[in-house]
């Protein structure tokens, strides 16, 4: 009988070991990045910026195995995770009072890393693209050509909005949105 009890607390010991182990390299291991889907960054056709109509243009999110892809798919969603790229969108939006005259195009691109979405930035405007803008408050880069075009960075998202038509709000719906797409990251 003793024999056996001193067996079972070697093994019961073995195993705490082993858990302690184990637990010990999982803390020493980096956290796998977490994914952020470009669909959560789609503001809704009903939120506090008002009611809209909403097309979506395009959505593509970039999957860890592109054997899953279609032959035609494969190389620009290829190109895509070569650049930090998780997933980009492009949706129209037009509010009630300018359905008829002007609607805004949003685009959206989810990047992997900040340091990936950075570099995005740096590529897509460079300084000098940018004269004549003004400074937008909104993560850490941002842009606004009055009435023309909006750009910010934030975090790992890089957001472009254009006005099209004669859309008349873009620096209201570039609030609304900007204040949106923060609380999406937040909850990132």
């Amino acid at each position: 009988m003793l024999t056996v009890v001193m067996a079972a607390t070697r093994t019961v010991r073995v195993l705490v070991i082993g858990l302690l182990a184990v637990l010990a390299a999982c803390a020493d291991s980096d956290p796998a990045p977490v994914v952020w889907q470009v669909d959560a960054f789609k503001l809704p056709a009903e939120s506090p910026a008002g009611s809209f109509r909403i097309q979506d243009k395009s959505i593509v999110h970039v999957p860890e195995d592109l054997s899953t892809l279609s032959e035609g798919e494969r190389p620009m969603v290829a190109t895509m995770a070569g650049q930090g790229i998780q997933g980009s969108a492009y949706w129209r939006y037009w509010l009630p009072e300018e359905e008829g005259r002007g609607f805004y195009k949003l685009k959206v691109t989810v990047f992997d890393s900040e340091d990936a979405a950075a570099a995005a930035w740096d590529r897509r405007y460079p300084p000098e693209a940018l004269d004549g803008t003004q400074p937008l408050e909104v993560g850490q880069s941002g842009f606004l050509l009055p009435g023309r075009i909006a750009g910010f960075r934030l975090q790992r998202l890089m957001t472009e909005i254009e006005a099209g038509g004669q859309a008349g709000a873009l620096e209201s719906f570039v609030d609304h949105y900007a204040a949106f797409a923060r609380e999406q990251a937040a909850r990132r």
